[in-house]
């Protein structure tokens, strides 16, 4: 299943960034509903999940059941993503996400099977939590190329 799901990665980060590149400014930034993400916070809010997903894949690797959540509403707000430079925004995605996966690539099975706490007290093992992550981006993928 990981090396699946270590496919699907692939294939995202060597397609999605020319599929963003191809929108419309106007596309990209204009909200569809009051209070609802632009494209661009949208993929604001995919850097926002690697950079916490790779906190949490590095600290359960060491630490014991580590807690790492975070307010997505918030870091999109506070980052002010709808403001910021588009191709910015995706050398940065760009550049997560090939680390996280060669992270992923490199990481020793017996690590994928180490814990990590969510903000429900839920405890998933890595290698589920690695999965769930590039299930999440291909939600949000989705809403972004879509027309």
């Amino acid at each position: 299943m990981i090396e699946h799901t270590l496919f699907r990665l692939e294939r995202l980060i060597s397609t999605l960034p020319s599929q963003i590149d191809q929108l419309s400014e106007d596309d990209f930034t204009t909200k569809k509903a009051a209070g609802s993400w632009s494209k661009k916070e949208i993929l604001g809010h995919l850097i926002d999940s690697a950079s916490n997903n790779h906190h949490r894949f590095i600290k359960a690797q060491y630490e014991d059941r580590p807690l790492i959540s975070y307010d997505q509403d918030k870091w999109v707000d506070e980052n002010d993503y709808q403001s910021a430079n588009k191709q910015d925004l995706i050398v940065f995605w760009l550049a997560l996400n090939k680390h996280l996966l060669r992270l992923l690539q490199n990481m020793p099975p017996q690590k994928l099977a180490k814990t990590c706490r969510l903000p429900n007290d839920l405890q998933v093992n890595l290698s589920d939590l690695f999965i769930d992550y590039v299930d999440h981006l291909e939600h949000h993928v989705a809403q972004l190329i879509r027309n």
